[in-house]
């Protein structure tokens, strides 16, 4: 149940929304995870190990649910407690509230009047062990049913290239599958099904449409490893491109100064040939992204390891894209069936559960949209506060307890003390005289705050080399996709001064011609310009800020995602 501290910052959280939108109903999109407090080993290994379940709303805008404020705590517990007494009782107070907030609603007393909400769990997002046993799944993907969206058997993974080819879960198969399994309990194993979800209390619930994908555990550490290993080792064995050479190429490469935050874990022979890559989700994004500039130049055009490698690039440059639009759905599905046919046919006894999950993706975008809108990314940052608490606080006596009222202070002081929705942070400024910029750059800026004469010499600007606005940051030396063309390559621009005047900021940048696209870089190249532009923050298409790599004398850019623009 709701304490005083929980339902304070609930009411401030709740003045906000009304503040910035009409909201009336509630999309709360919840998480499930265990995290381990302490790192013993022997007979203590998993004896504070705590299972968080935390929610955000989704009335908010994405750019500010990845904020950690935004992430709410609605339960911790001891993870044995939740295997001995089950879901169905640990949540009991959970689902009790959620079912009163979608009967009966809450009322928000707001400028005098008495707003009701009314709200439920939308979304259930966790790793696919977490999913599986919340769920009511079996937890082994090494036999038998090995995921909650089809029947697949792990046995035939290998044979399935398109969805067509498997049998999707759905209601009412699952319906009757928990009726089997009640009446015969030996036929959990033959369906995948160990009972109902202790969230199906709640109506409208549904487990079959409720839990998304995790594209952060399926792809990122799943999918993109498993890939890079084989390539790494089938260009070893070929002569091509030893894994210790590798290894010192990745050592010697320059990252960009995004990158360089995120950079790839050491490459060694016996990790890559024997093991598995090591590092973080985010390690392995940047080493997916960046691999072609630290070894493209020495893999020959027609290699076919390497041509699957790119059709992943480009998978991923989609399932990973903040907004997806429709039409690309379908592509997408023709690029993981034509992926899944070509790695069976060069790695047959490699397809792993994880690999067979893509097929489901264009599916489950259409269902739940973006998947990076579900990711357990964030919400694991979200584990680095309690163990920093549970590290400083040194009494694990209840230490549940002590975490969560630490959190609730934090939260009510976090709300009551600052902006809900930060506007600017910035680094140290100094001043500049419009005077000295270029003439072309002092006339957009007379532009921009439509002036029909130039400013004053007297009047000062201010200038930084890196600004966050409405949580976008922008850094001198960002590049940024400012637009699409009509064929939609990205029209890209270089940040070269970031400026405040009469209150307001502006972006100083100059435009970078984007030449052609290089296939077997999966990157743009582009070249510099003399024009600049001036542009507020947020009128850029995308605000991912990218890195521009130089190689052989050329420039590069690698995209993060696929930018999406909407048909006005």
């Amino acid at each position: 149940m709701m304490d005083v501290c929980q339902i304070f910052v609930m009411g401030l959280y709740l003045r906000v929304l009304i503040g910035i939108m009409q909201i009336f109903f509630l999309r709360l999109h919840f998480y499930n995870d265990e995290f381990e407090i302490v790192n013993p080993l022997g007979s203590r290994k998993s004896l504070h190990k705590i299972s968080a379940f935390y929610f955000t709303l989704g009335n908010i805008h994405p750019k500010y649910r990845s904020n950690l404020k935004h992430i709410h705590l609605s339960i911790l517990v001891n993870h044995r407690l939740l295997k001995q007494y089950g879901a169905a009782r640990i949540l009991e107070p959970l689902i009790s509230d959620v079912q009163k907030l979608q009967s009966d609603g809450i009322e928000v007393l707001y400028e005098g009047k008495n707003l009701r909400f009314k709200g439920t769990i939308v979304t259930v997002s966790a790793d696919n062990l977490s999913a599986h046993s919340l769920a009511g799944f079996r937890c082994s993907f090494s036999s038998g049913r090995v995921y909650r969206y089809c029947l697949c058997h792990y046995n035939d993974l290998s044979e399935k290239t398109n969805e067509d080819e498997c049998v999707v879960r759905t209601t009412d198969i699952h319906s009757y599958h928990l009726q089997c399994v009640a009446e015969d309990p030996s036929t959990s194993t033959l369906y995948g099904v160990t009972g109902p979800c202790a969230l199906s209390e709640i109506p409208s619930f549904s487990v079959t449409n409720a839990f998304p994908p995790d594209v952060m555990h399926d792809f990122l550490e799943g999918v993109v490893p498993h890939v890079i290993k084989l390539v790494l080792t089938s260009l070893h064995r070929e002569k091509i491109v030893g894994v210790q050479n590798v290894s010192v190429a990745l050592a010697e490469f320059t990252f960009g100064q995004n990158d360089s935050s995120s950079k790839p874990a050491p490459i060694s022979e016996r990790l890559v040939l024997d093991g598995k890559l090591a590092g973080k989700a985010v390690e392995k994004w940047t080493l997916f992204r960046t691999l072609p500039f630290i070894i493209g130049d020495k893999i020959p055009k027609s290699n076919k390891t390497w041509q699957l490698f790119l059709c992943l690039r480009e998978i991923g440059e989609i399932i990973l894209a903040p907004t997806v639009s429709v039409s690309w759905v379908s592509y997408l599905d023709f690029l993981i069936s034509s992926f899944l046919t070509d790695f069976r046919r060069l790695y047959p006894n490699n397809i792993t559960p994880k690999v067979h999950y893509l097929l489901h993706y264009p599916r489950l975008i259409q269902e739940f949209g973006p998947p990076r809108a579900h990711w357990c990314m964030r919400y694991e940052a979200k584990h680095l506060y309690f163990k920093k608490v549970a590290e400083r606080n040194c009494n694990f006596k209840n230490i549940c307890a002590s975490l969560t009222a630490r959190n609730q202070f934090r939260q009510c002081w976090d709300w009551q003390s600052g902006g809900k929705f930060e506007k600017e942070k910035t680094s140290a400024v100094s001043p500049l005289k419009c005077q000295e910029l270029r003439i072309a750059v002092q006339e957009k800026l007379t532009r921009s705050f439509g002036l029909t004469h130039s400013f004053p010499e007297e009047e000062t600007f201010w200038t930084c080399t890196e600004v966050v606005v409405d949580t976008v940051k922008y850094s001198v030396g960002d590049c940024f996709t400012l637009d699409l063309y009509e064929d939609e390559n990205p029209l890209f621009v270089k940040v070269t001064h970031i400026v405040n005047g009469r209150a307001s900021w502006f972006i100083v940048a100059e435009f970078l011609i984007t030449l052609a696209f290089e296939a077997h870089l999966h990157a743009y190249e582009v070249s510099p310009t003399a024009n600049q532009i001036v542009f507020k923050p947020g009128e850029e298409l995308d605000y991912h800020s990218l890195d521009c790599y130089e190689l052989a004398g050329r420039q590069f850019i690698t995209l993060v995602h696929r930018p999406y623009k909407a048909i006005a």
